[in-house]
């Protein structure tokens, strides 16, 4: 049987860093949800019974293991389901989404009106050009747009 077993620096990557609520409700950091993941994509032919987690043993003390299995069995159980529930936007990335679709709307209107301005190929140049930085601004946040 294989070992399922990810290895931490430090107990607190666990989990997302501005996350205040007690450990047991705290949802797992996007990277060490899909490093489990992963793993259990390696070994799942071998039907491993256990997630072992490996960090510090000077931080085992005053961590509360409990709280800690609760809290990734209740992120995992969400796993299953539509990505927005297991991994929802933050506030943040809600605002920055619309940023950015509200700048591609622009960016083609832009663009819309140099077409109508200029018949020559400067101008569909520019036009190209301002509806491709539109593209870029919003695709430079995968997860806002």
């Amino acid at each position: 049987m294989a070992d399922f077993a990810i290895q931490l620096n430090s107990t607190t990557d666990l989990f997302w860093p501005f996350d205040a609520r007690p450990i047991a409700e705290r949802a797992l950091n996007a990277d060490v949800r899909w490093a489990i993941l992963d793993e259990w994509d390696r070994v799942r032919e071998g039907r491993p019974t256990n997630l072992t987690i490996i960090a510090p043993m000077s931080e085992r003390d005053r961590t509360d293991e409990d709280a800690v299995r609760a809290a990734i069995r209740a992120t995992l159980r969400k796993a299953p389901g539509p990505l927005r529930l297991v991994d929802p936007l933050t506030r943040q990335e809600k605002i920055a989404f619309w940023i950015g679709i509200l700048g591609w709307i622009a960016s083609i209107a832009v663009a819309t009106g140099i077409d109508q301005v200029s018949d020559d190929v400067v101008g569909d140049v520019l036009s190209q050009g301002v509806v491709l930085i539109g593209w870029v601004g919003c695709g430079s946040r995968p997860r806002a747009c």
